[in-house]
């Protein structure tokens, strides 16, 4: 946005801005210029104006208020500006008029005073009688100039792109604005999404570790004295290698410490983590919704691998869980969903359908190795816009002082 200048309407004291200025004061003023325009173009079209008719539709329309309204509006405009929610820089940013749309003004003021409005800026106070309104289109019709005015007016609430200098700043700068904020805005939610899966992923985790063993009580000591008698202990070779029916101690190490079995005890499982099971599956639904929307080849073979894709895996896992418990109808349901989900199929009696002993924890640790690897990616992606923001306004920068010097070698050559 260019910089505040002074500017004087109809002798008040104003600002504005120097070249341009947002398009929503543009489109704001272009709006309060349509009651001036409307009445401009009564009988304009007609090869004979009936003045006669014109005079009784002014008289007995609301066109003189509707004048008188508009006017008090761009006034205030002048004066405060308006925020543009549009703004890439600050939605409460406060935007004024063009130093264009100032003259304009102030030109169609001198107009409306000619055709006898009482028009006082400094005190803020409008009134644009039915009678001011009839003779201003009578002004209107016999001189161009208020044509010219109200065209002049027009004209300049669009883009004002009349200098080199207003088209870097407005296009080029105004562009690269766009799109870099459009990105980094799309990069925010994806680090957002990736940031929430990873602490999703984390707590499921922390669920799955609430899984036991089962312990031998007996000393490995006091089971082979049960089983080597006096004379075999006597017997060091036998005792390694076994004699007749009795193994070697590495059998019977084996037996003894036989595989332990994981167990789940359900009381241990308290309602708070049976309603964190249910909300991180809700969680997973969706950053996978979210996901879907922003991975490329999503739902084909190109996402294989990805985030969207372990999350979708650990879902279904715990999908599978859900339905070997028989759904989450009530409280003792879900406890035993999540009793399943956490023995990874390590348990007879409690396998669930086309999964492999301790395939869930491989796909938790996948996707929290997918969601780290993704959010590096992210981030060095912000690194890399904020690099090309930088030298994007440092190639505006350089053209607009390389536009300046051949400006002042121009004026130079012409002061000779």
């Amino acid at each position: 946005m260019t910089f505040l200048l002074p500017v004087k309407i109809d002798g008040a004291e104003y600002q504005a801005h120097a070249e341009y200025t947002s398009n929503a004061v543009g489109k704001y003023y272009e709006q309060r210029l349509q009651p001036f325009a409307d009445v401009f173009n009564l009988g304009v079209t007609d090869a004979s104006p009936d003045t006669d008719a014109i005079r009784t539709e002014i008289e007995g329309g609301s066109y003189h208020t509707d004048m008188e309204t508009a006017l008090e509006e761009l006034l205030l405009l002048a004066a405060d500006g308006i925020t543009d929610m549009d703004d890439p820089v600050d939605p409460n940013r406060r935007h004024f008029l063009s130093v264009e749309m100032s003259a304009s003004l102030n030109q169609l003021i001198k107009t409306l005073k000619a055709a006898g409005a009482n028009i006082d800026v400094g005190a803020g106070t409008v009134n644009i009688s039915a009678a001011n309104a009839v003779e201003w289109k009578s002004l209107a019709v016999n001189s161009d100039a208020i044509r010219q005015i109200v065209a002049f007016a027009l004209d300049t609430a669009g883009d004002q792109n009349r200098t080199l200098q207003a088209l870097v700043e407005l296009i080029y700068v105004k562009t690269g604005n766009e799109i870099l904020t459009q990105n980094l805005n799309d990069l925010e939610t994806a680090l957002s999404t990736t940031k929430d899966s990873l602490k999703t992923l984390s707590q499921l985790q922390e669920l799955h570790n609430k899984i036991e063993t089962t312990k031998e009580t007996e000393s490995f000591q006091s089971f082979a004295n049960d089983i080597y008698s006096d004379g075999l202990n006597n017997r060091p070779t036998a005792f390694v290698h076994g004699s007749g029916n009795i193994g070697g101690v590495a059998e019977q190490a084996s037996e003894h410490f036989q595989e332990l079995q994981p167990t789940v005890n359900l009381a241990d499982l308290s309602n708070s983590d049976t309603a964190l099971f249910l909300d991180l599956r809700n969680d997973l639904i969706q950053q996978i919704s979210i996901l879907t929307a922003t991975t490329p080849g999503a739902g084909t073979a190109e996402d294989a691998g990805s985030l969207l894709d372990k999350l979708r895996t650990v879902k279904d896992h715990i999908d599978k869980a859900i339905d070997k418990a028989g759904g989450v109808g009530d409280t003792d349901q879900v406890k035993e969903a999540l009793r399943f989900w956490i023995l990874d199929n390590e348990t007879d009696g409690a396998e669930l359908d086309d999964l492999e002993p301790g395939e869930i924890q491989r796909e938790i640790t996948a996707a929290l190795s997918a969601g780290q690897s993704l959010n590096d990616s992210q981030k060095e992606e912000v690194r890399r816009y904020l690099f090309v923001f930088e030298e994007y306004y440092k190639s505006a920068a350089a053209i607009l002082n390389k536009i300046t010097q051949l400006l002042e070698r121009m004026a130079q050559g012409i002061a000779r």
